[in-house]
C-alpha cells in the first residue's frame, strides 16, 4: 500500500500540478530550508521530470549551487536573512538539496533588520518585500515563467483568521490565492502533517525555524494559540473548513474580477495625473463600486496591499458627490464635475507629472501640447473647427470639448512679453475692467474650477498676465470691441479626455 508521500504526490499530480504548470514550464522554487519548501521543491522536481518525459533512473547528482541555470526546469532560490544562528546551516541545506535534485541554486544574503529600519516598516513586511523583489530578479535571470512558494493549508487558515480579526472583506477573506501574477502555490490544500510525512518518507533533510515558536508575531500567536483552541473546542478540522471558505470566496472574487474587467472601461479612465471614476459608477451595486474604487486606487499608485475597508467605505460614501475630497495614505482624492479623481499624494512615488514647460503660442497652426492641441488664428477661426463652448452645470464650467476665445488683437500687440501656453505660476494675475487685477486663484475660486486640476490646467499668458483660461469666457480686458481686429485662441480637448 502506498505511503502518505505517494498518496500526496498522486493527489497533486492528478489535478493541482497540471492546472498550475503548463507543459514546458520553467519554475523558480523559493526554498527556506524548512520542511514545507523542501517538500515543495522535491514534488516540483518529480513532476517536471515526468512532464518532460525524463527517463526513470532516480535522482541525478548533476548540478550544484554554482551550476548554470540554463536548461534546468527547476531553479531554487534561497534568502539568508542574517538574523538567526542557524541561517548558515539552512543555506547549506538548500545548496545540498539543489545538488541532490540537479537544480541550480541562487542565494541572496542581506541584513533584514537594517533594511526594515531603513524602510521604516516592520521586520516581516520589509523582509517579504525584499524577498519578492529578489525572486522577481531571479525569475528574469534564470528564464523562469513561474515562482512557486510553499504556502500550505495551515498558512491559509492563519491568513483567513488574521484578516477576519482585522475586519477584512471578501477579497481579503479569500486568503492566499493558488495562482496570481506568475506566483503559484501548489500546496494550499496540503496539511503540515502531510508535508512532514513526505519529507520523512523521501528522506529529505530540513531545518526547523525556531522563530516560528515565539509569540512575537500575530501569525505565530494565531498558529500556536487560536487555531489549537478552535480545533479543540469547536471543529477538529478547522483548518480544512477555513481553507474551503477561502476557496469558495476566491471563486467569487474571480467572478467579480471578470465583471470589473467589463465595467472599468465604462466608468474608469487612467489619466496622466491619476485615475478617474465617473459618478455614473455609483449606480452600480455597492460590491461593484468598491471593487472599481480598489482598481482606481491601484492604478493611481495606492498602497501595495490596497486600501482598508474603512478607506474604501469613505470613498464609496463620499466619492460620488461633487465638491468632496479626502487624503489617504499615499493618495489624494477629490471630485470634480462628474467624477472622482484619485492621484498620488505629493512627495510619494509615482507622483503626478510636473507641469510642462511654457510653449510660445504660434499663429495659424495647431500645436500639440501636454493637454491637447492649441493655436492662435488671426481674423477667423481655423477651418473646420466647430467649438463646443463651456456648458455650465450648477454654476461650474464644463472643462472639456473644443473651446474658442475671441481676443482683441490690438491689446495683445501692446504686451511686452510674448504669448505662451503654460500652467499656473506664482503671482499670476487677471486684469479687470478699469485696469486693476484679480489673482488667478480668486478667479478660479469664483468659477468653481476643480482644485485638483489647477496645477496642470492650460493658460494663455504673457509674463505674469493671464489672457485666457480655457473653460471660462475671455477676461473682459481682452475682449475685442465691435468691429475691432480679432485673434481667435483655440483649444481642442476632444481627444484628450484625461483632464476632464
Amino acid at each position: 500500500m502506498a505511503g502518505r508521500a505517494e498518496r500526496l504526490y498522486a493527489r497533486l499530480r492528478a489535478g493541482v500540478l497540471p492546472s498550475l504548470l503548463p507543459p514546458g514550464s520553467r519554475v523558480l522554487a523559493a526554498v527556506s530550508g524548512g520542511p514545507d519548501s523542501v517538500a515543495l521543491a522535491h514534488i516540483l522536481w518529480r513532476y517536471l521530470r515526468e512532464s518532460a518525459g525524463a527517463a526513470d533512473g532516480g535522482e541525478t547528482a548533476a548540478g550544484s549551487g554554482e551550476a548554470a541555470d540554463s536548461g534546468a526546469l527547476l531553479v531554487l532560490t534561497h534568502v539568508n536573512h542574517g538574523t538567526r544562528p542557524e541561517a548558515a546551516a539552512e543555506e547549506k541545506l538548500t545548496a545540498d538539496l539543489g545538488r541532490r535534485l540537479g537544480a541550480p541554486v541562487r542565494v541572496h544574503r542581506f541584513d533584514a533588520k537594517a533594511y526594515a529600519q531603513g524602510r521604516g516598516v516592520g521586520f516581516q513586511a520589509a523582509a517579504r518585500e525584499w524577498r519578492y523583489a529578489r525572486w522577481r530578479e531571479d525569475m528574469a535571470a534564470a528564464g523562469c515563467s513561474l515562482l512557486a512558494t510553499a504556502h500550505h493549508r495551515g498558512d491559509q487558515a492563519e491568513t483567513v483568521l488574521l484578516r477576519l480579526l482585522r475586519g477584512g472583506g471578501g477579497s481579503g477573506l479569500a486568503g492566499i490565492r493558488p495562482e496570481r501574477d506568475g506566483i503559484i502555490r501548489p500546496l494550499l490544500d496540503v496539511s503540515k502533517s502531510e508535508l512532514l510525512a513526505y519529507c520523512a518518507e523521501e528522506n529529505l533533510a530540513y531545518a526547523e525555524d525556531a522563530s516560528n515558536l515565539t509569540g512575537a508575531y500575530d501569525r505565530n500567536r494565531v498558529r500556536l494559540h487560536l487555531l489549537p483552541l478552535l480545533q479543540a473546542e469547536y471543529n477538529d478540522r478547522v483548518e480544512e473548513a477555513l481553507s474551503r471558505a477561502a476557496a469558495a470566496l476566491g471563486r467569487d472574487e474571480d467572478y467579480f474580477a471578470a465583471v470589473i474587467e467589463e465595467k472599468w472601461p465604462l466608468y474608469g479612465t487612467l489619466t496622466p495625473a491619476g485615475a478617474r471614476l465617473s459618478f455614473a459608477a455609483w449606480r452600480e451595486p455597492a460590491a461593484i463600486v468598491v471593487r472599481l474604487l480598489r482598481r482606481a486606487a491601484a492604478l493611481a499608485g495606492g498602497p501595495e496591499r490596497g486600501l482598508t475597508y474603512a478607506q474604501l467605505e469613505a470613498l464609496r460614501r463620499g466619492g460620488g458627490r461633487p465638491g468632496w475630497r479626502l487624503d489617504l495614505p499615499g493618495l489624494k482624492a477629490w471630485t470634480e464635475k462628474s467624477a472622482l479623481i484619485l492621484a498620488p499624494a505629493a512627495g510619494r512615488g509615482g507622483a503626478a507629472p510636473d507641469p510642462p514647460a511654457p510653449a510660445e503660442a504660434l499663429r495659424a497652426v495647431w500645436q500639440d501640447l501636454f493637454w491637447g492641441r492649441a493655436g492662435l488664428w488671426p481674423a477667423t477661426p481655423p477651418p473646420g473647427f466647430s467649438p463646443a463652448p463651456p456648458r455650465p452645470r450648477r454654476g461650474r464650467p464644463d472643462w472639456s470639448g473644443r473651446l474658442l476665445a475671441p481676443l482683441a488683437a490690438g491689446e495683445l500687440a501692446l504686451l511686452p512679453d510674448p504669448l505662451v501656453w503654460r500652467c499656473r505660476q506664482p503671482g499670476d494675475k487677471c486684469r479687470q475692467p478699469g485696469g486693476w487685477h484679480k489673482s488667478l486663484k480668486n478667479v478660479w475660486q469664483a468659477a468653481a474650477a476643480p482644485a485638483g486640476r489647477r496645477e496642470l490646467w492650460p493658460l494663455l499668458a504673457a509674463g505674469g498676465e493671464i489672457i485666457w483660461i480655457p473653460g471660462l469666457p475671455p477676461l473682459p480686458a481682452w475682449r475685442p470691441a465691435a468691429g475691432a481686429e480679432t485673434v481667435y485662441a483655440c483649444v481642442d480637448f476632444s481627444e484628450f479626455l484625461s483632464l476632464r
